[in-house]
């Protein structure tokens, strides 16, 4: 039996280790989003949601409301974080 990516131990670990590494305290935690994706299109594919944040509640919530934006710290924070997923899990 296969396990969703988002299910896999190890997966979340890499992803709370990367966090922390750039934000010590940080953690993650698996959140479920009802947003929907342009992968849909390939049902076949597993997709996860990775956007790390230093902002706090009020800021995130501006994400997808309708006059959208996002801090420019936070895009610059999540794709460090994310270069350093990457790298991490392709070794």
């Amino acid at each position: 039996m296969s396990h969703a990516v988002h299910e896999d131990p190890e997966f979340l670990r890499v992803l709370g280790d990367t966090v922390a590494a750039h934000e010590p305290g940080a953690r993650v935690l698996p959140y479920i989003n009802p947003a929907s994706t342009d992968a849909r299109a390939f049902p076949d594919t597993k997709v996860v949601g990775f956007f790390p944040s230093a902002s706090d509640a009020n800021i995130m919530r501006l994400i997808h409301a309708p006059d959208e934006h996002a801090r420019i710290t936070d895009l610059m924070f999540g794709g460090k974080c994310l270069l350093d997923a990457v790298l991490r899990l392709s070794t």
